[in-house]
């Protein structure tokens, strides 16, 4: 018996051995293969690195090597044989092919797309493959580029587009960075590009500057960093506090009074923004541009809110909140706290309220305005103008210092407050 037990137990232990090798062996083919088919490890997607890539307007350039990888992974091609382009642009048209080859190929396919029929768009069946994919996933697209297929694709739209991509493919990136906001964005896609490394901007402030055209070597190297994370980036952004920093003053120092309310820097911070655009700035009058700022304070911010309360018209619990939530995910947009745009926000708010009451009123003229809010507002921001108490020495404020100091600044976001 003893024997038998032993027999059993050798034949058990050989049948594992077996099976261990095999499996052993197995693996032993597959990464052979891999290595035969020169294909990189630790991608998201396959890249043949024996596909030599043709491009001779692209050695030594700062895009070179993300050329190649996004050749090699067959989610970009040159614009001829040998010529890649790298400042040229590329349409919303192209952008939808690459994103499909994109989604494609994160989802295990090969990249390869339907031709479209005779009658149909170069680009449709990669539009359709797009629309179905965000269909099946219970998903509106947020952009449409083929309403405008020849336009320079923006920035801004190509990223949209690759985190549609991203969410579509389930492909989760990693968070290398901590970054909340960007000086001229706080759009959540975006800002999810930064925190991956994936963008880390275009000026030593980390400015997207997303209505700028998209050119193919910065497409190149957006997708090259998707694919490929060991290209992926690590930093940290400078703060800038636009009050602080550009204006050298403090945010609270009161400018003007009316009745018991303080109206500070931080309130007039837009409007102090404007002597950037000053040309000439010996012909300046400084009374005269204070003058401006006190009328397009009373304009902006105290009219539409007198006017409110004229009309009986209030914010309610729940639009406050809203505008509180969307002021936090703000902070620091334009160098400007949550409560610079909480407070332009609810204002933003009265006008739409202020609009709906005067077009039940009043009606709309045939552009859809009403010309009646217009000129209550406009004789109420004249009025108050004249009511606001100055609380502070014009000399104390380096006008010009200002001014230089907003043109010194690679990326001037500023200018769009």
């Amino acid at each position: 018996m003893g024997r038998k037990l032993f027999i059993n137990i050798k034949r058990i232990f050989d049948r594992i051995a077996s099976f261990v090798f095999a499996i052993l062996f197995a693996s032993t083919i597959l990464i052979s293969s891999a290595a035969a088919a020169g294909e990189t490890e630790n991608t998201l997607i396959p890249i043949s690195q024996t596909t030599v890539c043709p491009f001779n307007d692209t050695k030594d350039l700062w895009c070179e090597e993300s050329v190649n990888i996004c050749y090699q992974a067959g989610i970009l091609a040159g614009v001829t044989d040998t010529l890649f382009l790298p400042y040229s642009g590329l349409t919303n048209a192209q952008i939808i092919v690459i994103a499909a080859r994109l989604l494609d190929k994160l989802s295990g396919g090969s990249g390869i797309l339907e031709s479209p029929s005779n009658a149909e768009h170069w680009y449709a069946s990669a539009y359709q493959y797009l629309q179905d994919a965000a269909s099946n996933a219970g998903i509106t697209l947020s952009w449409s580029l083929a309403n405008e297929p020849d336009k320079i694709c923006y920035r801004r739209t190509f990223v949209k587009v690759l985190a549609t991509v991203l969410t579509l493919s389930k492909t989760e990136l990693p968070k290398l960075n901590s970054v909340s906001v960007l000086l001229d964005s706080y759009d959540p896609a975006i800002i999810s590009f930064y925190q991956a490394g994936i963008l880390n901007g275009s000026d030593p402030y980390g400015c997207f500057q997303g209505l700028e055209d998209l050119n193919r070597g910065q497409a190149a190297a957006i997708l090259a960093r998707i694919i490929d994370p060991s290209l992926r980036l690590t930093f940290e952004l400078p703060s800038v506090d636009l009050c602080r920093d550009i204006f050298q003053l403090d945010p609270d120092m009161v400018l003007y009074s009316l009745g018991d309310t303080d109206y500070t820097v931080l309130q007039a911070a837009p409007y102090i923004c404007g002597i950037w655009g000053l040309d000439d700035y010996k012909a300046i009058n400084v009374e005269e541009f204070f003058h401006y700022l006190s009328l397009s304070l009373s304009r902006e911010q105290i009219a539409p809110r007198v006017l409110a309360q004229q009309c009986g018209i209030e914010l309610s619990a729940e639009e406050q909140q809203e505008i509180y939530d969307s002021a936090q995910l703000k902070n620091g947009y334009m160098g400007l706290p949550t409560k610079y745009w909480a407070g332009v926000d609810s204002t933003d708010k009265i006008m739409e309220h202020l609009r709906d009451y005067y077009s039940e009123r009043f009606g709309t003229n045939q552009y859809g305005q009403t010309p009646e809010l217009s000129l209550d507002l406009g004789e109420l921001g004249q009025y108050y103008g004249t009511q606001l108490t100055a609380k502070f020495d014009p000399s104390s404020i380096d006008l010009l210092g200002i001014k230089n100091r907003l043109e010194e600044m690679p990326y001037c976001p500023f200018i769009f407050l």
